[in-house]
């Protein structure tokens, strides 16, 4: 639905529209950005405009060959609350290239907001997520086209509806999952959505959801071409505040198609350096420039 209303009225082209959906809000949203965010900062990727069905892959002959057009950056952002979040994420589909790069963002990283150094927590506080999109996209150099933020109780439950994942946790962690305090030894560890966020609120674990992103989309990526997809779209339809609206999938279902028929691992960590001091963290000049080669 939008603004309340149905955003396409019942009959068969709102069918054929649902189902041409499917391949790019599962892959595009559900691969890294529902699988991505919602397991890791607690956020995800689904639009209340979103829901699609399962469909089958054309013929090769007619298969489609996705160009730069087809690229498109989001904003994850995992919020604890309406004014606080913790997890920022910026996630570029860039079908074209075969790959879906990922940066984490610390809250605490400093941004020229008008004339005024501020975190980005801060300015999420108060200017919101739309807000805080722009200002990004102008620190960096670059075009963020789109947003989406989740709250942690909803990414646990739609975490918990995709199922668990594989994790190499780089140091053993004590954490609180279900009430009950857990101790995890470094090494691979099977996931869900519970023991996922448990971990982002460690001391210690705090930056560890764009690994976490990565992970989730290089293994569940053959999710998109399943007809899971259906329950799991009814469950989390309405559990995200996005901006994406429908034309963004139905202009890249084709290109999502072929980036999840292409299997290997085409997520992957671009590392964010810096310094820190009493006022935040400065993101270094390389990392800049980095961000912009990859994102741009």
């Amino acid at each position: 639905q939008m603004n309340g209303k149905p955003f396409f009225g019942p009959g068969p082209g709102r069918e054929e529209f649902l189902r041409r959906l499917k391949y790019f809000l599962l892959t595009f949203s559900g691969c890294f950005l529902l699988f991505s965010m919602m397991y890791l900062g607690f956020m995800t990727v689904f639009h209340p405009d979103a829901y699609t069905a399962a469909t089958t892959a054309q013929p090769e002959e007619d298969a489609y060959r996705p160009e730069e057009e087809d690229a498109m950056t989001v904003l994850f952002i995992g919020a604890s609350d309406a004014d606080t979040a913790g997890v920022f994420l910026v996630v570029r589909f860039d079908p074209a290239g075969g790959r879906v790069p990922v940066a984490e963002l610390p809250g605490d990283m400093l941004v020229d907001n008008n004339g005024r150094q501020e975190s980005i927590g801060e300015v999420y506080r108060y200017g919101g997520a739309s807000y805080t999109r722009d200002c990004l996209a102008r620190q960096l150099g670059i075009a963020i086209d789109r947003y989406v933020k989740m709250q942690k109780a909803a990414f646990i439950e739609a975490a918990d509806a995709v199922g668990t994942y594989e994790y190499e946790l780089e140091s053993d962690v004590t954490v609180r999952s279900g009430g009950a305090q857990l101790q995890m030894k470094a090494g691979r560890q099977l996931l869900d959505g519970q023991r996922t966020t448990a971990i982002l609120e460690t001391s210690g674990q705090e930056m560890g959801a764009g690994r976490m992103a990565v992970s989730i989309i290089n293994q569940r990526i053959d999710i998109a071409l399943t007809t899971v997809v259906d329950k799991l779209f009814e469950r989390i339809i309405n559990m995200v505040d996005s901006d994406i609206i429908g034309p963004d999938y139905h202009l890249r279902k084709d290109a999502a198609a072929h980036l999840a028929e292409q299997g290997g691992e085409p997520a992957y960590l671009i590392p964010v350096s810096g310094e820190r001091d009493g006022e935040g963290f400065h993101m270094s000049d390389t990392a800049v420039a980095r961000l912009r080669r990859e994102f741009g």
